[in-house]
């Protein structure tokens, strides 16, 4: 390593434990599950329109939407864990020390949280698994589509990517709300992957 002077060396980098960074993975993925995005009607309720303007969601619209805020929400967990800098640091890391979370392990335990994940019972909590849904395909398309990054990193979420379409082609919910989205994700992901980069969504 390089120092500054022999009286104040750099010290050396050093490796997050895996067990940690799975740990840390794990309670991430914890708060985007539709049960704790979910906010008690008790509260909802209670969140009366503002006359003025509505801070609470980001909305233009006075009426509180809670989709929006677990969207919100949902994107400040999910989206920075697809950084291109991210993603090629984990290839890099990976490569030199093989048992710590790997960029293949990150992604497959956020798809297990939301695109494999089952249906809850109750239509708030199927909307609250679209919306993580939506994020993590956006997160994906957005690094699929960044220039800069480990190629590793692409094909790996290009590949899932189309692997979900064909997926998405036969899957069946029984929601007719939830049909349609698994339907049009299907068309955007197969029009994204013709040219990554220019079909970033913006």
């Amino acid at each position: 390593l390089t120092v500054k002077d022999e009286a104040r060396p750099l010290p050396p980098t050093q490796f997050i434990p895996g067990d940690e960074q799975r740990e840390i993975l794990s309670l991430l993925m914890d708060s985007v599950k539709p049960e704790n995005l979910e906010i008690p009607e008790s509260l909802l309720i209670q969140l009366a329109a503002d006359p003025v303007e509505n801070l609470e969601d980001l909305s233009r619209d006075p009426v509180f939407d809670q989709l929006r805020a677990a969207r919100i929400l949902s994107a400040m967990v999910i989206q920075p864990l697809f950084d291109p800098d991210r993603a090629a640091r984990m290839v890099a890391l990976a490569a030199r020390k093989p048992d710590t979370l790997t960029f293949p392990e990150m992604v497959d335990q956020v798809m297990a949280h939301t695109w494999r994940a089952q249906a809850g019972g109750s239509s708030e909590q199927r909307a609250l698994l679209r919306v993580t849904q939506s994020v993590t395909m956006e997160s994906m398309m957005a690094l699929g589509g960044a220039r800069g990054t480990a190629p590793e990193a692409k094909d790996y979420v290009l590949d899932q990517l189309a692997l979900l379409a064909d997926d998405l082609k036969t899957r069946k919910d029984g929601d007719p709300l939830t049909d349609a989205f698994y339907r049009e994700t299907a068309r955007q992901v197969a029009h994204y992957l013709t040219n990554p980069e220019a079909n970033v969504p913006k």
